[in-house]
């Protein structure tokens, strides 16, 4: 069985985190959270960073700007270069350390590695964790999900947690279950894509075979 996903309604969701949980659950703010709802889901979220013409900028979830006027900007000035930063070892680390001090089993479910070199910093940080607190338990996925379907695996991963799941088991029923979440998104044109390189190595490669056949 397959979700589709076309939003999240904040009056929809149960109120999950007033049930004892015995999984601590991080997330990422590239699943596009509204801050009630990271709230009301009881998840700890890792914001990322992205550069604009001012400096670096964080994801705070909209709570200090203006998504229409963030995009509309970006449609009145289409030379503007906009880029994104990946969460590095050193923050995941600080991230997973206070979990581990917390000593609440944890499972951290993280952009795809296919979009960001993030999921692997945060593989190499819960190594390091693992050496300075062995009997941690600290579980990393790759959500193999991006934006609003990302935020629908984590909804249900709370209500799976809430429902007595062990974090090993939440782990491997996640694992399994990001495969059937999928998220659809339009775009005006590909000019942003072909800006930020994949669309053109996607396109070379395609070149690349025809040249070959």
């Amino acid at each position: 069985r397959s979700l589709v996903v076309t939003g999240v309604q904040t009056c929809a969701l149960p109120i999950y985190h007033h049930q004892r949980r015995g999984v601590r659950i991080i997330v990422d703010s590239t699943a596009d959270y509204a801050p009630e709802v990271a709230e009301r889901l009881g998840v700890e979220v890792i914001p990322f960073t992205y550069i604009t013409p001012e400096g670096e900028q964080v994801d705070d979830l909209w709570r200090t700007s203006d998504p229409h006027a963030f995009y509309e900007r970006m449609r009145q000035n289409p030379g503007m270069r906009l880029t994104t930063c990946a969460v590095t070892p050193g923050r995941y680390f600080e991230v997973f350390e206070r979990a581990a001090k917390a000593g609440l089993p944890t499972i951290y479910m993280g952009l795809p590695a296919g979009l960001s070199s993030s999921i692997d910093s945060a593989r190499q940080a819960a190594d390091m964790i693992q050496e300075r607190y062995p009997g941690f338990e600290l579980y990393v996925l790759d959500n193999r999900c991006d934006s609003a379907a990302g935020e629908l695996l984590a909804i249900e991963a709370v209500h799976q947690a809430s429902m007595g799941l062990s974090a090993e088991e939440l782990y491997a029923w996640a694992k399994d279950a990001r495969y059937f979440v999928h998220g659809y998104f339009t775009l005006e044109s590909f000019d942003a894509l072909a800006a930020g390189g994949p669309l053109v190595r996607s396109e070379e490669r395609r070149v690349g075979k025809e040249c070959r056949s």
